[in-house]
């Protein structure tokens, strides 16, 4: 409380009077307001007590603002958020900015660290047609009989004619 009372009397001025003393209670709490006037700006003094057994539970002293300079400590939180916000959000863009970086560097990186290898014996090509002939009679059966199971019917009651793929 000493020190929140100097900081409140150093910006005050000089000590003139003391003002109204109010006190209001409200829920389980009971408040005491004391304005004390000075050269400069008033300040209040403030206890907050439990109302039950007048237990002390807070003291505040502070000094009265005019509205100017209310307005001029809510410009300057502001300020201070948004440039916050758009320093945030141009970190965010260069770490994006990375990420189409990295790949390159990665790639960069990969040809650097290879060696010329030697150059790969020709593979013979597999047998495509065969196994694609295999594939297609498989295709075939498995069509034939989800066919035959959603319809409740064997699989000689139709023929497959064909099957095309798109």
């Amino acid at each position: 409380m000493i020190m929140r009372w100097d900081e409140a009397v150093a910006q005050a001025g000089e000590y003139v009077e003391m003002g109204e003393f109010t006190i209001t209670k409200s829920g389980k709490t009971l408040e005491c307001k004391q304005e004390i006037t000075f050269t400069d700006r008033p300040v209040i003094l403030s206890y907050v007590y439990k109302y039950h057994n007048m237990e002390l539970e807070d003291i505040g002293v502070e000094a009265v603002q005019t509205l100017g300079e209310k307005m001029t400590n809510a410009s300057l939180n502001t300020l201070m958020g948004m440039g916050i916000v758009f320093i945030v959000l141009i970190l965010i863009s260069i770490i994006i900015y990375g990420f189409k970086v990295f790949p390159y560097l990665e790639a960069k990186k990969k040809k650097e660290s290879s060696a010329p290898a030697a150059a790969p014996a020709p593979i013979a090509a597999p047998a495509a047609p065969v196994a694609a002939a295999q594939d297609d009679l498989e295709l075939a059966a498995v069509i034939a009989a989800a066919i035959a199971a959603s319809t409740g019917t064997s699989t000689s009651d139709f023929v497959v004619r064909s099957i095309r793929r798109r």
